[in-house]
């Protein structure tokens, strides 16, 4: 048969005029090559049969698949871009009426616009909206859209889909990518100082300015870790509290090592300088009487309470007017209170040198013995020298309590107390 065409088998004409032109010895019967033409239409049959209902590999369904993928990838970027066009035309609308309001509010306060900053911009602000609101948030503003306006980031997948950071599935890439970093940076001084330790061992002596300049661990006196606000701004990502703490722990394992110093330029990335609530460039300087003595004279709100305060170089006198008399300590009868009073005097162990002169109004016992002793804080800071106020500053007493007090509620009957509950 292999002399046979295919061509010949699909046609039952063509297999009989061949049959006959053939020589007598080979010639083959209609019979045989009508039954081999219908097996093979069987063959072919059941073939397309086959084909239809078996996926094979790079078939029409895999095409598909490609092109609905392809078509997915594209639409994303699409929407990306479209995204980004519409804040780019956002913020260039934003930026206008920003520099339209600033030429006005320049011209308002008579200042030149084009030297007009943003200092000026918010002493202005200040001066003709003044505002009451507590949470300076809510207070008006005029600032660049760029400052309050979140950046936008790029693109975190490439042109085929697929994400382009390896920790694109965490959910913030960014902020474990640095605690990937920090805890390879404190693998690897931990491998050093184990060589160290072994080439220690091994080696009789060693010199003593190179055991100085391995061992070397970072100074942070003087400065604090990064706000949490700071660093989602700095690092455009977004962290909640409780990973921050658990940043900050590790970063303070970090800074404790023996070697940390070959790692300052990483860690000071998450340092600031720290800036006291008091500098000595803010403390006033000493009034003095009709006699020439020394004194320092305040005046401290405590929600409603007002203390009114002079304080001179003594041995320890006290003086209180009140709306009720004149009274010395036992003013306040509670135990508590008069230690507070004297509280800062102990701090900074200057216990009966001080005069205290100071006037009440209004207000609770535990509010004026408070207001009383930030007054009496704030005002020894004239007196005594820089070591002293930072005894002051971490005993806490240089941070006044600024919280108001708690309305009433509706229904109740205090801010917290409620009505006694009766059956009938």
């Amino acid at each position: 048969m292999n002399f046979l065409k295919l061509s010949h088998l699909l046609n039952p004409l063509k297999i009989n005029a061949l049959s006959s032109s053939l020589p007598a010895t080979k010639k083959i019967s209609t019979t045989v090559m009508s039954n081999f033409y219908l097996n093979s239409l069987k063959l072919n049959a059941k073939a397309s049969q086959l084909a239809s209902t078996t996926k094979l590999p790079f078939s029409d369904a895999d095409d598909k698949s490609n092109n609905e993928r392809a078509e997915n990838i594209s639409r994303a970027m699409s929407y990306y871009l479209e995204k980004m066009a519409e804040r780019e035309s956002l913020m260039k609308f934003k930026t206008e009426e920003f520099e339209i309001g600033k030429r006005h509010l320049a011209k308002m306060m008579g200042e030149n616009a084009e030297t007009f900053t943003q200092d000026d911009i918010n002493r202005s602000i200040e001066y003709l909206l003044p505002s009451g609101l507590f949470n300076k948030k809510a207070r008006p503003f005029l600032k660049h859209p760029e400052d309050y306006y979140p950046k936008s980031k790029l693109a975190a997948f490439g042109s085929d889909g697929r994400p382009l950071h390896h920790l694109f599935y965490t959910g913030n890439p960014d902020f474990y990518q640095i605690i990937y970093e920090l805890t390879q940076k404190y693998l690897n001084l931990n491998r050093l100082e184990d060589a160290m330790n072994l080439i220690k061992g091994r080696m009789k002596t060693i010199h003593k300015t190179d055991e100085a300049d391995l061992n070397t661990r970072i100074n942070l006196t003087g400065s604090v870790w990064i706000d949490r606000n700071k660093l989602n701004v700095k690092f455009n990502m977004k962290i909640d509290e409780l990973s921050y703490n658990k940043f900050i722990i590790m970063l303070q394992k970090l800074a404790e090592h023996s070697l940390s110093k070959r790692e300052e330029t990483f860690i000071g990335q998450f340092i600031v300088p720290f800036e006291p609530p008091i500098k000595l460039s803010d403390i006033p300087a000493l009034l003095k009487d009709e006699t020439g003595r020394p004194y320092q004279e305040l005046e401290v709100r405590q929600r409603t309470a007002i203390v009114k305060l002079k304080l001179y170089e003594g041995n320890g006198k006290i003086k209180i007017k009140a709306p009720e008399g004149n009274f010395n300590i036992n003013f306040f009868d509670s135990l508590t209170q008069r230690e507070q009073l004297l509280f800062p005097f102990k701090v900074v162990d200057k216990i009966n040198k001080f005069d205290i002169e100071m006037e009440v109004n209004n207000g609770g016992m535990s509010c004026l013995s408070k207001a009383a002793r930030y007054a009496i804080s704030k005002a020894l800071c004239c007196f005594v020298s820089a070591d002293s106020i930072e005894k002051l500053r971490l005993a806490g007493l240089l941070t006044s309590d600024s919280r108001p007090k708690e309305r009433k509620k509706p229904g109740q009957e205090g801010a917290r107390r409620r009505y006694t509950w009766k059956k009938r």
